[in-house]
């Protein structure tokens, strides 16, 4: 893992690319991928993390 710097220091960390751009699979829950989203309603932070299976598409 590689330690993400910005004006604060050491903040949070980089995951190694293990797909390494193949991103195929041949069966279902063999490789996922997901992403973090912050929202802000009414003044509190809510997250959205959808996951996504390679093979079937499905969130």
């Amino acid at each position: 893992m590689i330690m993400r710097l910005n004006y604060k220091g050491e903040q949070g960390k980089i995951a190694t690319k293990i797909l390494a751009k193949k991103f195929k699979a041949t069966a279902p829950n063999q490789k996922w991928a997901t992403y973090k989203t912050e929202f802000n309603v009414f003044g509190q932070k809510l997250y959205l993390s959808p996951i996504i299976d390679f093979r079937t598409t499905c969130v």
